[in-house]
């Protein structure tokens, strides 16, 4: 009975929606209730505009809509060849945006929509010059002239979306600005202009000034924001078919970059920045600890200048690569930074940073920055790389500052205690001239620094012409190691080569080195002091020496499969032991633990197709097994416990259900990295010491069962180590 009425309910929906169509009815998606508030407009009829139709500006215009919407199929033509028109919604509802609107004319062409704007995954944009905002804008402010100011409407941000599958095509200008602004994976912008100047701005905030200037990239004035200004682009940005100059922005008091793909042509700059802009250069950008900018899975290629910048700044699993000649990639962290102009962060002096503190920092994880032909600069408040790999045919820079420094001897002037470098995990930098320096610079021993001409190693010691310490610390995924940490200063030629500054020494050595060392290719030289070592080896000792990762466990992944497999099969298996956990890490994994995972399997015949396809999810996407899975089980792990700090039930479920939902949506991740992040996840909810045990139980089933995305086998393994977390150590 019950599903006969659903069965008719579904046929009274469909009779409706047709007799709506046949009647009209669709015309309404088109925008409706237009009244001219000020100058002159063709294409208006009874307040109303049919689809195809294109509404010219006459004279600089202000249009006040009831509703403006653009139904799927239907096309919208807005004309400011000569004059400027400000669309604005009055009514209650949000404008959905999900056919063709076209604009075109160097004026710009403005919607504003208090309510919220949405372009669907059907929408298209192609726009000249146009801005499309959440944020409101005042009758004198739009003709007051060549400066307009952009200002949220109440307490609430509100949110402009664009949809998965949506496309945004800019000829010269396009400013997308709400309160918060979310850019789904699948969205495509692309910049084809026949011109030498396109902007394209993603901006949440609570204000902005806009400026007409000659140049179209220095029409962003300054912004005001706060962290409710959330800024997620998941979204993918082309130009490559262009040889034109695209400055592309992202910009918010937050801003999550997961999963983003951003291909510029070498002569585009891409800024990426969470914090508050200023539009002069001698008026700095300001961030807080609270203005963080993270992104997993990024990608960045091309650009002459890239700069990512936030009061915290993270990267993880990441890739940032420029060809162009003379460029300049910079992801930095601070309280306050210069800008250029047009509110570009600048990454082309020694340091983007002005000032930082210890709660500024920037982090890369599993990261890789490359620079063919200009400097790359890593700097903040404290700076961590970890298991990145840093490549530069010119400078690299890896800071912890409280102040900018433009000169060597100025070090002592511009740290204080807590600017922290910490180099670890595999860590690579390979450069022409690399300086790595903050109050206090540590380094595990399986880092390496390979330099063809300088390299000064520096803490607060330094004095301008010595080497200082660095402290030599031990990997969170090992148990020590008995060679030191390396730094290579081979010259181009392999002839005699000075050494001015450059040591990795013990944790309680320092080196002074002032002399020079002679390096061939099988040669090598050590210089050392009473109490530390510092080892100078040649690029082809480098090449050959193999590097011993081994793990001390706290999630044993051997156990894990083989307890899923034996869980599912009948087979018995003994708990697992967790070891202490390191203060650097909560979540580490073994690397030999899949290797171990099949022989245990065989060795008690349980060689299920649930193993083999765990082992096949587990093996995915990264030659550096056990790196690769100590990254995506940790990120899993502290995603799921910042979730969960929320402070009831509900949210701490709505939090855990959104992030789950965000992983296991990315295309851009494999089936090994999600498995592994999910596993993470339920670590992290065994291990919160605030939930009940029920609660838990929910949040670890949610994440076992939320994973569309994966295969049914994996998810089959999912279920099982949630079933069996309580019961067992994991």
């Amino acid at each position: 009975m019950f599903a006969k009425k659903m069965n008719r309910m579904k046929a009274a929906f469909l009779a409706t929606a047709i007799a709506l169509t046949l009647s009209g009815g669709a015309a309404y998606a088109m925008p409706e209730g237009g009244s001219v508030a000020s100058g002159t407009v063709t294409g208006l009829t009874n307040g109303t505009v049919a689809s195809g139709g294109t509404l010219t500006a006459t004279s600089d215009a202000i249009i006040n809509w009831n509703s403006f919407n653009i139904g799927n199929g239907e096309t919208l033509n807005l004309n400011t060849a000569n004059y400027a028109m400000l669309n604005r919604v009055t009514g209650t509802g949000i404008s959905t945006l999900a056919g063709i609107l076209n604009q075109t004319g160097t004026n710009t062409a403005i919607l504003v929509n208090p309510n919220g704007i949405v372009i669907s995954g059907t929408g298209v944009i192609n726009a000249g010059n146009m801005i499309l905002t959440t944020l409101a804008l005042s009758d004198s402010q739009f003709l007051n002239g060549n400066t307009a100011t952009f200002t949220q409407s109440g307490s609430t941000p509100a949110l402009l979306s664009v949809e998965k599958g949506a496309k945004l095509n800019v000829e010269e200008l396009l400013i997308l600005a709400g309160g918060k602004v979310n850019v789904a994976d699948g969205v495509t912008f692309s910049s084809k202009s026949s011109g030498d100047d396109v902007m394209i701005e993603n901006l949440a905030a609570k204000s902005f000034t806009f400026q007409k200037e000659n140049e179209t990239q220095d029409v962003m004035g300054s912004t005001t924001t706060t962290t409710d200004n959330a800024m997620a682009f998941h979204g993918t940005f082309d130009n490559t078919s262009s040889s034109e100059n695209t400055n592309f922005h992202i910009d918010g008091g937050t801003v999550n970059l997961d999963g983003a793909t951003l291909k510029l042509n070498n002569a585009s700059e891409l800024y990426a920045t969470a914090g508050q802009q200023q539009d002069s250069e001698t008026v700095p950008g300001t961030a807080t600890s609270a203005n963080v900018l993270s992104g997993n899975n990024l990608t960045v290629s091309g650009g002459k200048v890239i700069g990512i910048f936030g009061g915290q700044t993270t990267l993880t699993n990441s890739s940032v690569t420029s060809n162009a000649s003379e460029s300049n990639i910079t992801v930095a962290s601070g309280t306050t930074a210069s800008m250029e102009e047009n509110a570009d962060y600048d990454g082309l002096g020694q340091l983007a940073t002005h000032t930082a503190d210890a709660s500024n920092v920037t982090t890369l994880i599993n990261t890789t920055i490359q620079n063919k032909d200009g400097e790359i600069h890593v700097d903040g408040g404290r700076t961590i790389v970890d298991n990145s790999k840093l490549t530069s045919d010119d400078t690299i820079v890896v800071a912890a500052v409280t102040n900018e420094v433009s000169d060597g001897n100025d070090i002592t002037k511009n740290v204080a205690n807590g600017n922290n470098v910490t180099l670890k995990n595999g860590t690579a930098i390979t450069t022409k001239d690399a300086y790595v320096y903050g109050y206090s610079v540590e380094m595990s021993p399986t880092v390496t620094i390979s330099t063809t001409k300088d390299n000064m190693l520096a803490d607060h010691t330094y004095n301008g012409s010595t080497n200082s310490t660095a402290t030599t610390i031990v990997d969170s995924t090992t148990t020590g190691y008995a060679t030191a940490a390396t730094v290579d200063t081979t010259s181009s030629n392999s002839s005699n080569t000075t050494d001015n500054g450059s040591s990795s020494n013990t944790s309680s050595g320092s080196t002074t080195d002032n002399g020079s060392s002679s390096n061939s290719s099988s040669g090598s030289t050590t210089n050392n002091s009473s109490s530390g070592s510092s080892t100078v080896k040649t690029s082809d000792e480098i090449q050959t020496e193999t590097t011993v990762v081994q793990g001390n466990l706290l999630t044993d992944a051997t156990t894990q499969a083989t307890q899923a497999a034996s869980d599912l099969t009948g087979t018995s298996m003994a708990a697992t032991t967790e070891p202490a956990a390191t203060e650097e890490s909560n979540v580490q994994v073994d690397g030999n633990a899949q290797e171990g995972a099949d022989i245990h399997a065989l060795e008690h015949g349980t060689d299920s197709i649930i193993a083999s396809t765990v082992t096949a999810a587990l093996e995915q996407g990264n030659e550096q097994f056990e790196s690769f899975i100590q990254r995506n089980i940790e990120y899993g792990y502290h995603s799921m416990e910042d979730a969960l700090t929320a402070d009831t039930p509900a949210e701490r479920m709505e939090q855990a259900s959104a992030l789950v939902s965000r992983i296991d949506s990315d295309k851009n991740m494999d089936e090994g990295a999600k498995l592994a992040q999910a596993y993470g996840m339920i670590q992290a909810v065994q291990d919160n010491g605030k939930m009940s045990a029920q609660e838990k139980a929910t949040i670890r089933n949610m994440i076992a069962t939320s994973f569309r995305s994966l295969s049914k086998d994996v998810r089959v393994y999912l279920s099982t180590v949630a079933a069996s977390a309580a019961q067992r150590n994991l």
